[in-house]
């Protein structure tokens, strides 16, 4: 299995995880529009177990600095829409 390092934690490369998102669900989703869905669920479940807006924010500054500033700041729309729907 493919492996990537980010910062010092070694993780798969798997990407989505072992299913697709369109095998079992209709049309093909592309990438973005896939990983936005996957960051929709788990930034509500995050919400559900308290995460705060102030915590999300720390995150994403990591996450810029390792996956790149427009893939941050794709993901702070995302969870800005989140927590509007909170």
């Amino acid at each position: 299995m493919d492996r990537r390092t980010l910062a010092t934690l070694e993780v798969s490369a798997i990407g989505l995880g072992c299913m697709g998102l369109s095998t079992n669900y209709g049309e093909p989703l592309d990438t973005t529009t896939g990983v936005n869905l996957i960051l929709v669920g788990h930034l509500r479940r995050a919400t559900e177990n308290g995460l705060t807006e102030d915590e999300l924010t720390e995150a994403l500054i990591h996450l810029a600095f390792c996956a790149g500033w427009p893939k941050a700041m794709s993901a702070v729309q995302v969870a800005k829409k989140v927590f509007a729907d909170n």
